[in-house]
This record gives C-alpha cells, structure tokens and sequence, in this order.
C-alpha cells in the first residue's frame, strides 16, 4: 500500500502543461482555453520577452520561420500572430488561473510582476528557476509573487533536507521535480519545512492519481482531462488505496 498523504493546502493544482498540449498545438491560446474547459486549475508554460519588454509564453527562445530570430531581439509588434504574450493570456484566458512559469530570461521578471499586478494575480504567478541566486534576487523584488526552485535531486549536494531548509530561508515556496524524484517521504520532507511540491512528467491517469496520493501540491501534465479525472477519484471519500507496483 501507498500510504495517503494531503498538499499543504488542498487541493492540488492542476497544471496544464503548455495548456492541453496533448490535445492541441503547444502554447496556444486554443490549448489554454481547452485546457480549463477540461480542468486544469493552472497554466505550465516558459517565460522569454521581447526586444521591447513584452513577456511571452513559449518553448522556444526563438521565433519566426525559416530565418528565426531570438525573442529578445523581436519587438512585440512583429510577433508571429500566434505567439501568446502575457498581456494577451490575460485580456484571453482571465486571471484566475494558477500560472506556472520557467523562467528562461531574467528581463522577463520586471515586467511579468508589473504584468501580474495589473491583472491582481501576482499570488498565482510562479516562477521557476534552478539558481539559487535568481530566486532569492526575485524575493526582494516581491513578497507576493511565487517562488519555484526547479534544482535537480542529483544536484542537492548538501541534501534534499538542507535543500528544503534553504528554501525555507530564501522564502521558496515550491519544488518542481519529475515525478520519478517524488515519494511519499520527500514529500513528507518537504512538507515539514513548509515547502509545496510539485511534479512534472505524468502523462498517464495512473501517475498522476500516484502523485496526488502521495500528497504532491500540483501536477504538471498535458492532459488536463486526465488530471481532473484523477483528481476526482482521488477526492472520493471511498477513495481506495493504491498498491506498489
């Protein structure tokens, strides 16, 4: 048996990862939509901006067709028409959703936080990186905006447990690890010291009935359908447990 463990405050976030992007193209503002229509309660995406300040949501640092340039060497005015920035994930999708993002430029901090404020969803707006210093440069930009360390197992040179008591001196409020990183007693670990738990990598039901069992804080998957169908079942007060496989 798998014993059963609750999130620091259920439920879960359900993070659709690049939106529903196993039903729809990635990042795009029909995966976003899908995306809550099926469940999600949260938005996983990569954090770049623009030559001129614009937060964007996408995989790539690079935008165009044949000829790419950089994103932060493109002015938002000569975006592609399907590129989503922020400001447009917003005026589209609302600000109710959690948004999780990795941040791949550290321009991109200044204005998200200012983006986030004006929408009043800067305490749903996380942002992951794995260096240390980043993050706690972000925290003494802001009190309010989430914090998400993303630092690999492997790399906690010192220890899950002192990794987790550092996030909890650096105001951190969240890890982000693949699901095959997460047990019950990491979880249990990080809980202790306060500290959310995330985890990426769940395509499957199975998993993500796993990880919600186990008392993870938020899933990241591209099938929000599947995370909402678990999340149910999980809720069930018959609820069964889950054997070891």
């Amino acid at each position: 048996m798998i014993p059963r463990q609750r999130p620091l405050d259920p439920p879960a976030i359900l993070f659709a990862g690049g939106g529903a992007r196993g039903h729809a193209e990635e990042n795009s503002i029909e995966a976003f939509h899908l995306a809550r229509r099926l469940g999600a309660t949260g938005i996983e995406s990569d954090l770049h901006v623009t030559a001129d300040g614009v937060p964007l949501l996408q995989r790539s640092p690079k935008v165009g067709g044949l000829r790419k340039r950089r994103v932060r060497d493109v002015d938002a005015a000569d975006l592609p028409d399907d590129v989503v920035t922020m400001p447009s994930f917003y005026e589209s999708i609302g600000n109710d959703l959690e948004l999780l993002v990795h941040l791949r430029d550290v321009d991109a901090v200044e204005p998200a936080i200012a983006l986030a404020t004006r929408h009043r969803s800067l305490d749903r707006l996380w942002l992951a990186a794995a260096d240390r210093s980043t993050l706690r440069s972000i925290r003494q930009r802001s009190s309010i905006v989430r914090l998400v360390s993303t630092t690999a197992a492997a790399d906690m040179v010192d220890g899950v447990e002192r990794h987790a008591a550092r996030m909890r001196e650096d105001r951190i409020d969240a890890i982000l690890l693949p699901r095959s990183d997460w047990t019950g007693g990491r979880t249990a670990l990080f809980h202790r010291f306060g500290r959310r738990c995330f985890a990426t990598d769940a395509p499957h039901e199975r998993m993500i009935a796993v990880m919600l069992h186990i008392g993870v804080d938020g899933v990241v998957s591209g099938y929000p359908d599947r995370m909402s169908d678990a999340a149910a079942a999980a809720a069930r007060p018959d609820a069964p447990e889950l054997l070891d496989e």
